[in-house]
């Protein structure tokens, strides 16, 4: 008996599985980074100062590049790091740049732990319901191709 299963069907049903493989990893990325911005909000702070705000665009999308300077018992640090995850309350890249001009005195929430680890705005979330629809909906399909793949697999070997 020859088992015959039509070659653009694996090929698909591979294709959702990657697919759904790399939102579920999309969204423990962005789960860790929300639980270690969660974890900059204890953070002691201290004050700060933008040397650099820009906002790139780079394609289609948009960074924010800024450098920021602070002090932390006696030792100069700076650091590029605006946020842990996500942009908190500013609705882009823009807005966010506009808020932290270049001069601008900041609060600067440093790890007790290591001084030259260091954000602007701690607590931040990142979005994730992008990421918890395309594993439900990606999951969805994995389970109509695993029952299309399981007929074809049957009526193949029959």
């Amino acid at each position: 008996m020859k088992l015959r299963v039509p070659f653009g069907l694996i090929i698909t049903y591979l294709f959702v599985v990657a697919f759904w493989c790399m939102a579920f990893m999309g969204l423990m990325g962005r789960l860790r980074d929300t639980k270690a911005s969660k974890k900059a909000l204890s953070w002691p702070s201290t004050p700060g100062r933008v040397l650099e705000s820009e906002v790139r665009k780079v394609g289609k999308y948009h960074s924010l590049d800024i450098v920021y300077e602070y002090t932390v018992d006696g030792r100069d640090h700076t650091s590029n790091v605006f946020s842990l995850a996500g942009l908190g309350p500013y609705r882009n890249y823009r807005e966010a740049g506009e808020a932290f001009p270049a001069g601008k005195g900041v609060n600067v929430y440093y790890d007790p732990e290591d001084p030259a680890n260091a954000v602007l705005l701690p607590g931040a979330r990142s979005a994730i319901a992008g990421y918890i629809f395309a594993l439900i909906v990606g999951g969805l399909i994995l389970g109509v191709f695993t029952l299309v793949l399981f007929a074809a697999i049957v009526a193949g070997t029959a």
